[in-house]
């Protein structure tokens, strides 16, 4: 609930409300510049504004977190059936109690304006669509390089429990869930896990697989079976380091000569390599 009003009160979430409220109340669509004065139009459009970013950011969150493995397009298409079906009674109702009739303009049918209200969600959903996929990415197998230490506070510590402290060793996915393991102790968290890895921001490390990110204080060293790489981690866990990602990896010093350790055949801790 904390992260959800932080989000909502966001300086980008108010600058919409603000530019939006004053858009529609300025065009008066649907009949409002004729059956309403300036004032009252104002007061209808930022409360419908308002009501719809609200509701708008409630749904969307709830699908991301029941669905966090499923596109885009799914998730987008979802909350905008979701959004239509919820919201296009509150503006019959707010006609109702401003204007005095079921709707503003009366040559307008329910379920035309049930259409008229879905078209802005599933418009807003093509335009975010066609940014992410025409925007400037990373390539698959490339990620973004070794991140340093930084003062401020990852987000993801927020999500956490307080008993488990903020010392991250890794992060791992699996069947849709986060499992971050701390010193502390584990916690697993429903997310998408490159919202996870975007929200550790400021803790050492970094992605080594498409399934696992490690801090860089926690490895002690890697092991290498074949061309299979596999980090030493400082709970014992090895984590591998998948062929996309090895460069970064070896570019970050991860992988230096003297870090390689060699395993004990009867399955112990890594030991330092000799020499």
């Amino acid at each position: 609930m904390r992260e959800l009003t932080k989000y909502i009160l966001s300086p980008i979430t108010l600058f919409a409300f603000l530019a939006a409220g004053t858009l529609m109340t300025l065009a008066g669509p649907f009949g409002t510049y004729v059956s309403l004065n300036l004032l009252d139009r104002a007061a209808y459009w930022y409360t419908l504004v308002g009501i719809s970013i609200i509701l708008g950011i409630v749904i969307r969150r709830a699908v991301d977190q029941k669905w966090p493995a499923r596109s885009f397009c799914f998730r987008a298409n979802l909350t905008a059936a979701v959004f239509t079906f919820l919201f296009t009674p509150c503006i019959i109702l707010m006609n109702a109690s401003m204007v005095g009739d079921e709707t503003v303009s009366t040559d307008m049918p329910i379920w035309m304006m049930y259409i008229a209200v879905g078209i802005v969600p599933v418009s807003v959903n093509a335009v975010l669509y066609f940014m992410l996929k025409f925007r400037p990415m990373v390539p698959v197998g490339a990620p973004v390089d070794y991140v340093e230490e930084t003062s401020a506070r990852p987000r993801l510590f927020e999500r956490l429990s307080d008993d488990l402290g903020e010392e991250l060793i890794r992060m791992s996915v699996k069947d849709h869930f986060v499992h971050v393991y701390l010193v502390g102790g584990s916690e697993r968290l429903r997310m998408r896990f490159g919202d996870a890895v975007q929200e550790v921001e400021g803790v050492p490390g970094m992605q080594v697989h498409r399934s696992h990110w490690v801090a860089k204080d926690a490895v002690e060293g890697y092991v290498q079976i074949g061309g299979r790489v596999s980090l030493c981690l400082s709970d014992g866990s090895e984590v591998p380091v998948s062929r996309n990602y090895r460069q970064h990896v070896e570019d970050a010093g991860f992988l230096a000569k003297e870090a390689m350790l060699q395993k004990s055949l009867l399955g112990q801790k890594p030991e330092s390599r000799p020499g």
